[in-house]
């Protein structure tokens, strides 16, 4: 359907109507079918702006024509006619279209007002044009006024859900954030349209001549305003309800980074002896090297097996066997320097890095620590069963600039072996 065929065909259903409305003791029924018929025009092919103006010329002149409008309802319609005519935005005439209600028709002595909610009364497909869907700006208000007012996506169970299950994911904000941009953008859209209609008003005060007139203007700008302050109230109050999602989404995201740093500390630690675990002394050792290679101070690294600690586990247990290990860990490797890193390479083994230490210096804190095994009681209270505080055998060896990790770990390894082939609670350096 071309365009001045869909315009010839809304105007003559529009004229049907009026024909029924002109005998009607009630023409507010004619509220929502206007109302469907702008949202209809905007889907008009072709040249849409003209079919558009003509439409409105031609509804406006009707209305008038079949004496169906209040005062108030007449000047409503003239205004549509000059904004039309005189080329203003399609949005500042969207916006005197939005408003609608009982006080633009005649009413009869003895009618009841009509109810507030609109009913559904679609438009012919003659008048729908070429059918196509698109959403005019009013509708786009709309729906952002609906959605704040829900605060749907804020509020659903599945915005809680993640948040609920720390699944907060990139994609997850970006949607918040482009949410809260389009609802924003919206709120502005809106009241830039408030302040269009408010210059018209304006303008139209400044030409008024008779009281009529200025009447009429008053109860326009009166209801234009109640307008803007009820969607304004609605706007702050979800503003209000966005703002503590988006407390609640802070302190949730607050709680996942705890959560978070918490795991990557357990994954760090050994449950048992709650010392660094190997992933934790190799993350360090790569750091230190990097810092050693760069300033050239010394470093050395030992590895450290405890003697005959299968037997432990033999004859008493490995329950025992963990007992023993955690009063070693208190009582016994304690002794290193608090910047030295202590840590449980697996089993019976520990890992110790020596930053700022050369091999002289790292053979002198191993063979204090080892006479602190031999000196140092089990504690009983702690270790349930008679076994003695056993003592280690040790590697030592000091990083060699530009040598990998993998190398200075068996170089230690394998003066640690050395030692233990030596007779045991030893401490042998790696030349």
């Amino acid at each position: 359907m071309t365009t001045i065929q869909s315009t010839l065909s809304i105007h003559d259903s529009m004229r049907e109507l009026l024909a029924t409305a002109s005998e009607s003791d009630d023409c507010t029924f004619l509220l929502p079918v206007i109302e469907n018929l702008f949202e209809q025009i905007n889907t008009i092919d072709g040249d849409a702006e003209n079919a558009y103006r003509q439409v409105i010329n031609n509804l406006s002149s009707l209305l008038i024509e079949n004496n169906v409008l209040s005062d108030e309802g007449k000047k409503h319609f003239e205004w549509l006619v000059k904004f039309s005519q005189s080329g203003h935005d399609a949005n500042v005439l969207e916006a005197l279209m939005q408003r609608f209600d009982s006080s633009l028709f005649k009413t009869r002595p003895d009618t009841e007002e009509p109810p507030s909610t609109k009913p559904s009364v679609a438009v012919s497909e003659s008048a729908a044009g070429s059918g196509k869907t698109k959403k005019t700006d009013a509708e786009i208000n709309l729906d952002f006024l609906q959605s704040i007012n829900n605060v749907n996506d804020l509020n659903s169970p599945h915005f809680h859900e993640l948040l609920k299950e720390n699944h907060v994911n990139d994609d997850e904000i970006k949607t918040l954030k482009d949410t809260l941009t389009t609802r924003l953008e919206s709120t502005k859209s809106q009241f830039h349209e408030f302040e269009n209609v408010m210059q018209l008003l304006l303008a139209d005060l400044q030409e008024a001549n008779d009281s009529n007139e200025l009447e009429s203007i008053r109860s326009m700008l009166n209801r234009s305003i109640s307008n803007l302050l009820s969607e304004q109230s609605t706007i702050s109050n979800n503003i209000i309800d966005v703002a503590r999602e988006l407390d609640l989404f802070e302190s949730h995201c607050k709680h996942l980074n705890h959560e978070l740093g918490l795991v990557k500390r357990l994954s760090m630690t050994d449950e048992l002896t709650r010392l660094p675990n190997r992933r934790a002394f190799l993350k360090r050792l790569e750091n230190e090297s990097g810092r050693v290679q760069r300033y050239g101070y010394p470093m050395a690294i030992a590895m450290i097996d405890l003697d005959l600690f299968k037997e432990i586990n033999d004859n008493y247990g490995h329950a025992i066997g963990d007992q023993v290990l955690q009063s070693y860990t208190k009582h016994v490797l304690s002794t290193f320097r608090n910047y030295d890193l202590v840590a449980r390479y697996g089993g019976e083994e520990f890992a110790v890095l020596l930053p700022h230490t050369d091999i002289f210096g790292a053979e002198r804190a191993l063979n204090k620590v080892l006479q602190k095994a031999s000196e140092t009681p089990l504690d009983r209270e702690a270790v349930d069963a008679p076994v003695k505080l056993p003592t280690f055998s040790a590697g030592v060896t000091a990083y060699q600039q530009g040598e990998s990790i993998d190398n200075i770990i068996n170089r230690a390894d394998k003066a640690m072996y050395n030692a233990k082939r030596l007779g045991r609670n030893r401490v042998v350096v790696e030349a």
